[in-house]
């Protein structure tokens, strides 16, 4: 941690505090309402890999759930006709 703070330098959180500083409008300096989207498009696309292997455990992980509760579905079904 530097003598400036927590929140000030390099180590300073993405969308931390707000500004303090506003403009002749009353609105807050900072990032525009977009800037966040265009933060995460180009993470995405730097961290490739990364994100390909998160949709597709994404997709294994709902699937797996669909399939479990249709089988259960299934189960309770044959257990009901009997």
């Amino acid at each position: 941690m530097s003598a400036a703070g927590p929140s000030q330098g390099a180590m300073a959180p993405l969308g931390g505090q707000r500004s303090t500083h506003r403009d002749k409008r009353g609105g807050y300096f900072g990032m525009s309402f977009w800037a966040p989207f265009r933060l995460a498009l180009r993470a995405l696309a730097v961290n490739t890999l990364r994100s390909i292997l998160t949709m597709l455990g994404i997709v294994i992980g709902v699937a797996a759930v669909i399939t479990m509760i249709a089988v259960g579905g299934g189960a309770a079904g044959v257990c009901r006709s009997r």
